[in-house]
């Protein structure tokens, strides 16, 4: 199945589209989410070479030296560029923005297996451009530190 032609335009569009919707007002956003610091402080923790462990916890159960709550693996993610960026809440934010670009393209690779091209084609890509840049909680997990986009990509590509 190719996206070649008109098809490749149409998804570029739609992944600009979210990009610089996703983009604009990062500046502006809430400075810091509440959950935002939860979440992101085990991938901050092993980053600065601690352990991947809930340290704000205490040694309540060990959480000090252990996960508290989810698996590893949006937490390993993070850490990479928090051991290298100068701002940690925007590349954390920028990890969940491409996340959501992944979770996107693997709903438009789902939309031209089922819809095929044409109008349908286009239809679809109008309704997921409308979805992933209006909806209030696809815009909060995708310009947030929050492991659901990175989630729902991984679970949309169990289908393709």
């Amino acid at each position: 199945m190719s996206w070649g032609g008109r098809g490749a335009l149409w998804v570029g569009l739609a992944l600009a589209i979210y990009f610089l919707a996703s983009a604009a007002g990062f500046d502006r956003y809430p400075r810091v989410w509440v959950d935002e610091g939860w979440i992101a402080e085990p991938a901050w923790t092993f980053a600065q070479g601690g352990p991947l462990a809930n340290p704000s916890h205490g040694s309540l159960h060990e959480y000090d030296q252990r996960l508290y709550w989810m698996p590893p693996l949006y937490f390993l993610a993070l850490s990479v560029p928090y051991s290298f960026a100068d701002d940690p809440l925007l590349a954390g934010r920028v990890v969940s923005m491409f996340a959501g670009a992944l979770g996107l393209s693997a709903l438009l690779y789902l939309g031209k297996r089922l819809v095929g091209g044409g109008q349908a084609q286009i239809l679809w890509l109008g309704w997921l451009v409308l979805a992933f840049t209006l909806d209030p909680t696809l815009w909060k997990v995708h310009r947030s530190i929050r492991f659901e986009a990175l989630t729902g990509a991984l679970l949309l590509s169990t289908v393709l």
